[in-house]
């Protein structure tokens, strides 16, 4: 695939380590800017494949409500389509984007080293924003696109994001085992990451829900 039609995602560490370790392998990401009045049902949201012939995005999946018609874009008094999802479609290739470093000096090996692998804090890490494509160690393909509120998400799905059943410390011994479900700490890892921004759980953004397998042995 060409590297022109890939598009960067940014993950944390922790991310990374899980979809490397083959724990993980769906990503949620608000939807940005976010559905306006829609109160629908998620499953209204379809996508359509837009085939106007000379248009930019011909053979694109757009998506919308079809439902209250939110996500539509006029394109002029005739016609209209959904938004796109920013990270491409099914068969879509996406780059990993991490916190990493590059040796330099006189050496003529470069080394990457990335922080999620735990290494040294003496390193000068780079954020991830600033990772370009040929520094990537991980690329993905979109195996599987919806659109869905946050708090939709299953306890499959929580796993599938790389989250598992936690078991509670501290218990005394005649009580039962207590488990914290998968649902609950993806809850907490989605405030970590998005509260701040004003997409906190208990906001209920939109979001795009992304499936996705690893490419092996693809980096430029």
């Amino acid at each position: 695939m060409n590297s022109t039609s890939e598009k960067p995602l940014i993950m944390s560490g922790a991310s990374v380590i899980a979809t490397l370790e083959d724990r993980k392998h769906q990503t949620r990401r608000v939807i940005k800017p976010q559905p306006a009045m829609c109160n629908c049902q998620p499953s209204n949201w379809q996508a359509s494949r837009c085939d106007w012939v000379g248009y930019k995005y011909s053979g694109r999946d757009t998506w919308f409500c079809h439902t209250c018609g939110a996500g539509l874009r006029a394109i002029d008094e005739w016609s209209s389509h959904g938004i796109l999802c920013p990270y491409g479609q099914v068969g879509s290739h996406i780059w990993v984007r991490e916190t990493w470093h590059q040796d330099t000096g006189l050496s003529s090996d470069k080394t990457i080293h990335y922080k999620a692998d735990n290494l040294s804090d003496s390193y000068s890490w780079k954020p991830s924003i600033f990772m370009p494509r040929w520094a990537s160690r991980l690329t993905l393909e979109i195996t599987g696109v919806r659109v869905e509120r946050v708090q939709e998400i299953s306890h499959e799905d929580a796993i599938a994001e790389g989250c598992l059943n936690q078991v509670l410390s501290n218990m005394e011994p005649d009580f039962d085992m207590a488990i914290r479900p998968a649902s609950d700490v993806f809850h907490e890892l989605w405030d970590s990451l998005n509260k701040k921004r004003g997409y906190g759980w208990a906001v209920n953004p939109w979001t795009w829900a992304l499936d996705y397998k690893r490419v092996e042995g693809l980096r430029e």
